[in-house]
């Protein structure tokens, strides 16, 4: 896509135990296409669940995903940049190593490049996430 002209820059989000190993090795082969990765973990670390609901006894969200998309609500995304969304990511996951890989120099890029205009974000900065509720996904029993 790349070479097609598809692109001039990517941001990749990806939410998975060890989803740093997608990048790992491969930094260079990111970073001169210009693709920047956010992943939930590191290559060899954990992605966990959150938002449990009793009812059902299962996990609704993870806490990477759930963090994102909350990010999206609160954060202007004319005025703040990648690196201000996986700083509140990481602040709000911070159980997991929430990491960026290839194209960093994209991290100074303002989220409107690739998330559009968000003209009515919430100025709120309150974590939804629930401290107790977030569980090693490792853990977490297959139905």
């Amino acid at each position: 896509m790349k070479i097609m002209g598809r692109f001039q820059r990517m941001l990749i989000y990806i939410e998975a135990c060890n989803s740093g190993s997608m990048f790992e090795g491969e930094e260079d082969f990111f970073y001169r296409h210009g693709i920047l990765g956010i992943t939930a973990s590191n290559a060899t670390g954990s992605s966990f669940g959150c938002c449990f609901d009793q009812q059902l006894g299962s996990f609704l969200g993870d806490a990477f995903s759930v963090s994102l998309f909350t990010s999206n609500r609160v954060l202007n995304t004319e005025t703040s940049s990648v690196l201000q969304q996986v700083q509140y990511v990481k602040e709000s996951v911070n159980k997991s190593s929430v990491s960026m890989y290839g194209a960093k120099h994209l991290e100074e890029d303002k989220l409107f490049r690739f998330l559009g205009r968000n003209q009515g974000f919430i100025e709120n900065t309150e974590n939804i996430l629930n401290p107790t509720d977030i569980t090693d996904v490792r853990f977490i029993p297959t139905l």
